[in-house]
């Protein structure tokens, strides 16, 4: 702005300068990245779902061996999880829906199984009926660990590993 003859201000036209626009934009810029930063990630909701779509298909096995009175099973592959149900000496997918495979996303896998105390390949079968089994399922992946235990009560728990 430049003063007049009589020593006053003169009134530029309105608009911005270049400089308060890139400040403006630069604030802005910063505020963005805070709020992308802590939003959640959505492919760690997504493998939170899928873990507990499994625990909640073995606690299903469990639930359903005690009520029926007949073996159920949960194969715990490297892709997918499964229910079968004893029929006269063959496994079958579970009815109703429940044998349907629930897979992993992408990212995580099967970092080891247990069943009674001894290690198992993934895709091994978790027999409920009688005694609970004792298993423990360890997840891992990107960013995340999940435990998947049955307990001698038949009770199926689901723990996050930090």
């Amino acid at each position: 702005m430049r003063t007049s003859a009589t020593g006053r201000y003169k009134r530029r036209a309105g608009g911005f300068t270049l400089l308060e626009i890139l400040v403006a934009l630069a604030i802005i810029g910063v505020l963005a990245g805070g709020v992308a930063l802590a939003l959640p990630d959505p492919a760690d909701g997504q493998r939170r779902t899928a873990v507990r779509a499994w625990q909640a298909q073995a606690e299903t096995a469990a639930l359903r061996a005690a009520a029926e009175a007949r073996p159920w099973a949960w194969e715990a592959g490297p892709e997918a999880a499964r229910l079968l149900v004893d029929g006269g000496g063959r496994w079958r997918p579970a009815p109703d829906g429940a044998g349907q495979p629930r897979p992993l996303p992408p990212g995580l896998r099967i970092a080891g199984l247990e069943i009674d105390g001894q290690p198992r390949p993934p895709g091994s079968r978790i027999v409920f009926g009688g005694v609970p089994p004792l298993f423990v399922l360890d997840l891992a992946g990107d960013g995340g660990r999940w435990r998947i235990a049955g307990l001698p009560s038949g009770r199926v728990t689901l723990e996050e590993m930090r």
